[in-house]
């Protein structure tokens, strides 16, 4: 017989060629490997932070103007009833799906209330902080009032005698609560950084930076994760780019297949006899029958690195399938997204609440 023409014919749903080494080196590779690489050094400047915040206490530097770091019991200022407060309104929402009602409460307003107060530092000096509604409140929202059914509002509140970090600037200034003019006059008080802000601390000024390493730490681990998934997926690819073979194989058989998933299976003979099993897209069999009605074979172009289905492709260049696109773009998406809606601290982020059945009942 003819041996036949030879095929312009790739495997079925194989990308190759230069669409497949963008997918692979560019998507599968190089994305995850930058993602990776991002998230790390966000965790290590994170974890260098913590270890400067804690530093910046555990130093016990002398209280002296310039940049610095109370820590403390809180005191009221005369006349004052609150140090600083953040108050956090939110509508509360609940809707029923096929699994049962759920239920959502959602950040639409929010108000800093902020007062001089005093420290009484651990060193021994009592010091004034000029707190102002431009200040960062890092404490629980562990007050929640409720006033209508589908109103509440949550509570983040400084208390007297409550063990507070305090960054922020001393400078000489006048404490308006001193028993004297002059010794107001040569008092440390302590305000916002020019260029800054306040920051008062319920906890100790590095754990909120360790947290955050902890978070970049997680994606880091899942990014590496889905690129050695995706490359397991593109081993076949990447075997027959550097250690494939190209050559031209005899078509023995063909059997057409129907259904949902119709395609062409031939099968095909290698220059050193062993055979293998490819799809092709269901027309060519069509072609295939015409060639051999007429006394003629058909010859494909074949890169293999041995005979497994997994390592031989129809095609004068390596591919990759097109699942492997598909997935790769849905996870990667997917982990991009939650990368950037990851859960923040309340005093970073619009705060929702979310859980299971109806709003509950007002007590």
């Amino acid at each position: 017989m003819d041996p036949g023409p030879l095929l312009d014919v790739t495997s079925k749903d194989m990308i190759c060629g230069t669409a497949a080494s963008i997918v692979v080196y560019a998507l599968h590779i190089v994305l995850p490997l930058a993602m990776t690489a991002f998230v790390a050094v966000r965790a290590m400047r994170a974890r260098r932070r913590g270890a400067l915040a804690d530093a910046r206490w555990e130093s016990g530097a002398p209280l002296e103007p310039g940049p610095a770091v109370l820590h403390g019991s809180v005191e009221l200022a005369p006349g004052r009833a609150v140090a600083m407060r953040v108050e956090i309104d939110q509508q509360g929402s609940q809707t029923k799906g096929k699994n049962g009602w759920s239920h959502a409460w959602t950040e639409y307003a929010r108000r800093t209330i902020a007062e001089p107060f005093y420290v009484e530092d651990r060193r021994g000096a009592r010091v004034r902080v000029e707190a102002t509604p431009e200040a960062r409140l890092v404490d629980a929202l562990d007050q929640v009032h409720r006033s209508e059914e589908t109103r509440r509002t949550k509570v983040a509140e400084v208390t007297a005698g409550e063990d507070v970090f305090v960054t922020g600037e001393l400078v000489r200034g006048r404490d308006p609560d001193a028993g004297s003019y002059r010794g107001a006059e040569t008092t440390l008080v302590m305000r916002a950084p020019e260029g800054g802000r306040l920051l008062v601390s319920a906890e100790p000024l590095g754990e909120r930076f360790r947290a955050m390493a902890r978070s970049e730490r997680t994606f880091g681990l899942i990014f590496v994760i889905l690129g050695l998934v995706f490359n397991l997926f593109d081993l076949g690819f990447h075997l027959r780019t550097f250690a494939g073979t190209r050559e031209i194989a005899e078509v023995v058989a063909f059997e057409e297949t129907t259904g949902k998933n119709a395609h062409c299976r031939v099968t095909g003979r290698l220059a050193d006899g062993s055979t293998f099993d490819e799809d092709v897209t269901r027309g060519w069999c069509s072609d295939l029958a015409k060639l051999r009605a007429g006394g003629q074979g058909a010859r494909v172009p074949v890169v293999h690195a041995g005979s497994s289905w997994l390592f031989v492709q129809i095609g004068a260049e390596p591919g990759v399938h097109v699942v492997s696109v598909i997935l790769g773009v849905i996870f990667l998406g997917i982990a991009l997204l939650l990368y950037r809606v990851r859960d923040k601290p309340w005093y970073e982020a619009k705060v929702v609440d979310v859980g299971g059945g109806r709003l509950p009942p007002m007590a």
